[in-house]
């Protein structure tokens, strides 16, 4: 709010209020200047307006996505990610009959990339289990999954992982939330699987009306 008193930007905010009767409800401000023919701010206009609805509407979208994802990661892993591990190890036993050669190669390698499958198959569903446990830690949500991507290099060559965060946070409306959690998570993932990479990092830069 000073800052955009100071710049003579236009403002827009959310605050938490308690009423006369100690009720407690969301409002939103939005204020404007208004200039003078010198480009002077000659006074401020400002409305607020009560959206108390609207923030239990959005969590109540909010609770029944994290409530799916939820629901989703625990299948996965509970039947199709237990099915292909189980499926795997016969392969694998049955590849150990074999006697060396091109069948066996072949058979090897495809074991090799089921494996692989499984790995990114179990990374997407810790994905969703850390947006559904931290639905309002953005930050840490992220930092905990580059972290574990990490962990489970079984190479013993994985890249450094860096978290960078600049700017004052600030709190993000839950769905928005979860929409740049999906993406980062995303990023994150296919950075460790295809860039090759040394280094890694994630930078979060918040401004007064943006986040990066």
């Amino acid at each position: 709010m000073e800052q955009a008193f100071r710049c003579g930007r236009p403002l827009e905010i959310e605050t938490r209020n308690r009423r006369a009767n100690g009720e407690y409800r969301w409002l939103q401000h939005r204020i404007v200047p208004q200039f003078d023919n010198r480009g002077n701010i000659h006074k401020w206009y400002g409305t607020s307006v009560d959206i108390e609805d609207r923030k239990r509407a959005e969590d109540a979208v909010l609770e029944q996505r994290v409530l799916e994802r939820t629901r989703i990661a625990r299948e996965l892993h509970d039947t199709l990610l237990q099915t292909f591990q189980s499926t795997l190890l016969i392969m694998g036993s049955a590849a150990n009959l074999l006697e060396e050669g091109s069948i066996k190669e072949r058979l090897e390698l495809a074991l090799e990339k089921a494996d692989r499958a499984i790995s990114e198959g179990r990374d997407a569903i810790q994905g969703l289990r850390l947006g559904a446990e931290r639905p309002d830690d953005l930050i840490r949500s992220l930092h905990a999954l580059g972290e574990g991507l990490v962990a489970v290099e079984s190479h013993g060559d994985a890249p450094a992982f860096y978290v960078e965060v600049s700017g004052l946070p600030i709190c993000l409306y839950p769905a928005v939330s979860h929409e740049v959690f999906s993406i980062g998570s995303e990023a994150i993932r296919n950075a460790f699987r295809h860039a090759n990479a040394r280094h890694i990092q994630v930078q979060f830069r918040y401004g007064a009306e943006e986040l990066f």
